[in-house]
């Protein structure tokens, strides 16, 4: 992965961010699910040219950069912004 992997805990990342740099000879193996188990890994994630880079705008949230900790577990979360959400109008208080 990149150096300061740490810095992209809780920060949105935009499309096409440099994630990890991948040899030919041991590519990194990323397995992406959603809340339903589908794999989803190609709709975050590509890989071309020795680099994997995100493929939309996510947040990694509990990002772990201990190796015992991301094979009990995982590697983080992502979550991404619901635009359903950003386009509701403001509830009016009072």
């Amino acid at each position: 992965f990149v150096k300061g992997i740490g810095h992209f805990n809780f920060r949105e990342l935009p499309a096409n961010t440099l994630f990890a740099n991948v040899r030919s000879s041991n590519p990194v193996q990323l397995d992406v699910r959603d809340s339903h188990g589908e794999d989803v890994t190609d709709k975050y994630f590509r890989v071309a040219d020795g680099e994997m880079r995100t493929v939309l705008p996510v947040m990694p949230s509990m990002l772990s950069k201990s190796t015992k900790a991301i094979r009990q577990d995982c590697l983080c979360y992502l979550m991404e912004r619901y635009q359903s959400f950003l386009d509701r109008e403001p509830e009016k208080t009072g």
